[in-house]
């Protein structure tokens, strides 16, 4: 059973999703422009994002990342995308924590703008439960590649402690070396000056 199954995303969901992309663009500006507006209220995002770039281009990116989301279509170039966006998250710092709150906080906008104001039951219920699959598959594949992201990491700085500790390694050798080569040069000259001393004092004699 893959991720798609567990979570019963289905095609007749993603037709949903795809028949929903309108609606959702209508409102995509309000929701986007909400989304940063709540985000200001956490100092650590907004430093973030000003470290990063500038809040009008990532309103574009996500205004159009978010109507990308209701393509109603999976594929290669989707999965793709959503593991650039991972390890972009993971090169500016962002956490997981904020992630998956900032993809609460778009799906609560969404279901608020669009979906609520479906008054028949049942296809409100159908559309709900395609809206939040087709989140809640986003958060995994995300999750999945911050988590391949930070290994990859975790492994590079491993490869450079031992890279570091081999050559630490190296350079006590090397010294080791050398003081072993002077402790013998030290030797020798004191055995020299030894036989120079007991040269002289037979001469002496």
């Amino acid at each position: 059973m893959n991720q798609v199954e567990m979570i019963h995303l289905s095609i007749e969901d993603l037709c949903i999703i795809r028949s929903l992309q309108e609606q959702v663009k209508e409102h995509l500006t309000q929701i986007v422009g909400n989304f940063y507006k709540n985000l200001e209220n956490e100092p650590s995002l907004m430093k973030i994002i000003k470290d990063n770039g500038s809040v009008d281009r990532l309103k574009k990116t996500l205004h159009r990342h978010m109507f990308e989301m209701f393509s109603g279509t999976i594929d290669d170039a989707y999965i793709k995308q959503r593991y650039i966006i991972a390890q972009v998250h993971v090169r500016i710092g962002l956490q997981p924590k904020w992630y998956m709150s900032a993809l609460q906080d778009l799906l609560q906008s969404l279901i608020i703008h669009v979906i609520s104001n479906i008054k028949n039951i049942e296809q409100y219920q159908d559309n709900i439960l395609a809206v939040t699959k087709i989140f809640n598959l986003e958060q995994q594949i995300v999750l999945e590649a911050y988590e391949l992201e930070n290994e990859k990491i975790r492994q590079t700085d491993l490869a450079e402690k031992e890279t570091m500790k081999l050559q630490v390694n190296h350079n006590a050798e090397e010294l080791a070396a050398i003081s072993q080569e002077t402790s013998s040069a030290t030797q020798l000259m004191a055995n020299k000056v030894g036989e120079i001393h007991d040269f002289t004092q037979r001469v002496r004699d």
